[in-house]
């Protein structure tokens, strides 16, 4: 199923796209159009989707391959998943459903290309990436490079503020920093 021009889907998921909500779907729709488009468009170049939407099944299985997924990651796209971190258990309880959908993706000229293009852009107050015109400002929740072994990619989430209202969105970003880069897999991020 088609969600953007160059977007697809299947490039985010092998499950069946009716098992979303429309919340999901909306999210889904906001990154597609309003974040990995105008990305597209400033590298001029196919991006490749390697992780999208995942449950919590998936954030396990990652973690028995040696991946390190946040266990209040975006890519959860809303669903439901049981907290273990003791400071995530205080901050938001023994449960977590705040995602609001990301993607990791490479792109054809390459991640650490694309990274040091973009980097210069970034509006880190605002949590945008303001590129030349004619594509503009792209709002985002987070912008992580990420590298393990011989692998890297580029992590991009949707603003928090898509789905939540201004009271909520503070109390879900008042620890997450927007732009970071990690070497380890993510074991160990820096603010960038």
């Amino acid at each position: 199923m088609r969600i953007s021009e160059h977007f697809d889907f299947e490039e985010f998921s092998s499950r069946d796209y009716h098992l979303l909500t429309p919340m999901q779907t909306g999210m889904l729709d906001n990154l597609c159009k309003s974040v990995l488009e105008p990305l597209r468009k400033f590298c001029g170049m196919h991006i490749t989707i390697i992780s999208g939407i995942r449950f919590p099944s998936d954030n396990n299985r990652l973690r028995r391959e040696g991946y390190n997924p946040s266990e209040t990651s975006d890519h959860l796209f809303g669903n439901v998943t049981k907290l273990r971190d003791p400071a995530k258990v205080k901050r938001f309880g023994r449960y977590y459903s705040y995602s609001v959908g990301a993607c990791d993706i490479v792109p054809e000229i390459g991640t650490k290309q694309l990274w040091d293009e973009i980097k210069p852009y970034f509006d880190r107050a605002n949590n945008l990436i303001n590129l030349p015109q004619p594509i503009g400002s792209i709002r985002i929740g987070q912008l992580i490079y990420e590298m393990w072994e011989d692998k890297s990619w580029i992590h991009v989430s949707n603003p928090v503020d898509l789905i939540y209202s201004f009271k909520v969105s503070r109390i879900l970003t008042q620890y997450r920093i927007c732009f970071l880069q990690t070497l380890d897999g993510g074991k160990i991020y820096e603010s960038v």
